[in-house]
Formats: C-alpha cells, sequence, structure tokens
C-alpha cells in the first residue's frame, strides 16, 4: 500500500515560484487524482477531479471544495466521518477504496498518483457479515431506506402547515426521536421542525379538531410547551360527542381519547368508548391503538396492565409501522416486525418503504411519514438499546 511522503504542497512550490499566478486551467499540474463520495443509500454526493503537484494534501484540497469532518484516530491518524454530507451513524464508516482497493490507512497518510481514483463510501462496520457486528442485512436495508427518506423527501413536508391538521405530525415526531438521541444534527434539525410545529399550531382553531388530529395536537402541544387552557375546555366538549365505535375514520378512536386519561378526563368519556374495552381488530384497525400506546409510553405514562400489544402482521405498512414504534417506545423486542417491514414493503428499484405495491405516491404522502417514524423509534431502540421516549 502506498504512503504519504513527506515533500512541498502546492504552498511550497507557489513559494517556488513553480505555482501559477493566474486561473487554475491555464496551469499544468503534475498530478490529477479523483475523488468520489458514496452515500449510505447508494447516492453519489461527489464525483470530482483535484490537481496537484507532488505530494497533496489531499484532506485540506478536499475540504477547501466542500464539506469535511472528522477526528483524530491513534491507529490511522485522522479519520474521516463525513465528505459532502454523507451520512454519520454509529454503525457505518466512511471507508476508502483506492484505485478500487480498500485500504486501513487515514487520508493523511494516502499517497496521490496522476490518475489515482479515491472512493470515500459509507459502510455498516457493525453488520453479522463481517463476523463481528449485530444489524443482518434487513437492518441494513431499513437504514438506508430511512435515511433516503430523511435526505429526500422529508424536507419537502417539513414545514409549517397552513392549520395544525396540514402540518407533519408524525415527521416531527421522527426528528425529535433521532435529535435527542444524538443522531445526526445536520439532518435532523429541531429548532426549524419546531417552528414549523408551533405555527402550525398558532393556527389551529381547537374547537375545530376531530379525529386523530386531537390526539396529535394534544401530544404535540405538550412537547413543545403550548397553553392547553383552550384545548382542555374545547376536549370536553369533543369527547361528549364521542358515543360508538362507527364507520372507517373512527379507527382512530384510542388515540382520540388517550388525552382524556392524563388530563383526568374519564368521566367525560362514555363507558361504550373507553379505550380499555377497545379491541383492536381488522375490523376497527390498529393504528388508533398503536398511537395510544406509542404516544402514552413516549410520556412514560403508558399503562401496561391495561393492554397486551400485539406482535403481528396487520397488513399494510402504516398499522405495522405503527405498531413498530409502540414496541420501540416500550422497549420490547420488535426485530420480526421490522423484519416484516423489509419483507413486504422494500422496493429495491425505489430503495424506499412503499405503502402498497404500484402506488406511485407511497414514498411521500402522510401514511408514508408514519412509516418512518416507526422506523426512526425502532433504530432508537436498537442501537441504544433503550426504550424510544422521546419526551422526558
Amino acid at each position: 500500500m502506498k504512503k504519504k511522503l513527506l515533500g512541498l504542497g502546492l504552498m511550497g512550490l507557489s513559494v517556488l515560484g513553480l505555482a501559477s499566478c493566474g486561473d487554475d486551467s491555464t496551469y499544468s499540474y503534475k498530478y490529477t487524482y479523483n475523488v468520489k463520495v458514496i452515500d449510505i443509500d447508494g447516492e453519489e454526493l461527489l464525483d470530482h477531479s483535484f490537481h496537484t503537484n507532488e505530494h497533496s494534501d489531499m484532506r485540506a484540497e478536499i475540504k477547501d471544495y466542500t464539506s469535511l469532518s472528522g477526528s483524530d484516530d491513534l491507529t490511522t491518524g485522522f479519520k474521516v466521518k463525513s465528505i459532502a454530507g454523507s451520512v454519520i451513524d454509529n454503525n457505518y464508516n466512511l471507508v476508502i477504496y483506492e484505485n478500487g482497493v480498500k485500504t486501513d490507512l487515514g487520508i493523511d497518510s494516502l499517497y496521490v498518483d496522476d490518475g489515482d481514483e479515491f472512493v470515500f463510501q459509507v459502510e455498516c462496520w457493525n453488520s453479522v457479515a463481517s463476523g463481528y457486528g449485530s444489524l443482518d442485512e434487513n437492518d441494513i436495508l431499513l437504514d438506508q431506506a430511512f435515511y433516503k427518506y430523511v435526505k429526500k423527501e422529508m424536507p419537502k413536508v417539513l414545514k409549517a402547515g397552513e392549520t395544525f391538521d396540514s402540518s407533519d405530525y408524525w415527521t416531527y415526531m421522527m426528528i425529535s426521536f433521532m435529535k435527542n438521541h444524538s443522531y445526526s444534527p445536520a439532518l435532523f434539525n429541531t429548532n426549524k421542525a419546531t417552528t414549523a410545529m408551533k405555527t402550525s399550531i398558532s393556527k389551529q382553531s381547537v374547537s375545530a379538531l376531530t379525529g386523530a388530529s386531537v390526539g396529535k395536537y394534544y401530544y404535540s402541544a405538550r412537547a413543545l410547551g403550548t397553553d392547553l387552557s383552550d384545548f382542555k375546555d374545547a376536549y370536553k366538549t369533543y369527547l361528549g360527542t364521542i358515543t360508538e365505535y362507527g364507520e372507517y375514520g373512527e379507527f382512530t378512536r384510542p388515540f382520540d381519547v388517550s388525552p382524556a386519561y392524563t388530563l383526568g378526563y374519564s368521566e367525560y368519556v362514555a363507558d361504550s368508548v373507553k379505550t380499555p374495552s377497545y379491541i383492536p381488530s381488522t375490523e376497527y384497525g390498529y393504528d388508533g391503538y398503536s398511537w395510544f400506546v406509542a404516544s402514552t409510553a413516549l410520556f412514560n405514562e403508558y399503562d401496561s396492565n391495561s393492554f397486551n400489544l400485539p406482535l403481528t402482521d396487520q397488513g399494510n405498512l402504516t398499522s405495522n409501522a405503527c405498531l413498530l414504534m409502540a414496541h420501540a417506545a416500550l422497549n420490547n423486542s420488535a426485530k420480526e416486525l421490522a423484519d416484516l417491514l423489509v419483507t413486504n414493503y422494500y422496493d429495491s428499484e425505489t430503495g424506499y418503504l412503499i405503502y402498497q405495491p404500484g402506488d406511485e405516491n407511497g414514498i411521500s404522502f402522510e401514511s408514508a411519514n408514519q412509516a418512518y417514524a416507526g422506523i426512526a423509534a425502532y433504530k432508537v431502540q436498537r442501537d441504544k438499546k433503550i426504550a424510544a421516549n422521546i419526551f422526558e
């Protein structure tokens, strides 16, 4: 393996009068080398040729062209963690390939010859395939789909809605999961998300809230520290309008009613719809049930004596992802459910989890955002070995 030799860099050559005083394109450099950066999801973030003389300071040249971060390492010298915004995740390293051959050298130990190509590729070091890791193929595929969604789709929905109902509660939850557990602040910007949610909440008439939006508003407002006085009065009235589980659209009922238990409003809840009497089923669905469990668990208020949360295939991406979130919030084993998401919904052509086969919009609407919030919770539980509680 080639090692870098000590010598004059571009600055030294310039002092000797060897470097051009004019435009870069008019100077004949001795060496040209190419650098590529491949992110966790396979996206090519950088493909650029650098020109130099003699012994290049590759780290300085890349950093002068694009973003580069890392830290000193006793074994390899400076260890690069990210280039051009590549994902930083503790299960992954930025591996260097020199002319197609993997090298264990640090960036400061690389020697540049004319025509060399260096590829920096994000790869999982903590894989079962490596012989000493814990992430199997399904875990890696989930990570790849998750980060692709975060980079490409999440920014489209991370904005204030005209009302709370049109904002993205699930995106806010996902960002909170990740940022609060020390994942990349560059990707998970809680300041931007919080501003968007506060703006949406300020536009919302609490008396107009119905269905799932009731629970979403309540838990978001609590997390953001929003005054709930107006909500509490309107919520008592809303509870009086709920007398039974009815047509499709009321499958979220456990979630709608759940604030009553933490607010001490059980007396306003009709006996026919009290959450303990609700049995999740194909008829009523599992979304509201799993939202209820996940949200109360996030606030450390879930009563495990009231429910036996099932770990089973409920037939669609969102129900299964919501169950995944609930299990992660309770720190229950959810690997079986995570594997099911990959088996049933991972699309190798797009690299995403698809809501339904053939659904062209399956990666961009609210249901998909729920799915990735569930994956975020699973990642926190899997990686940190703790319950995915995001609110203290």
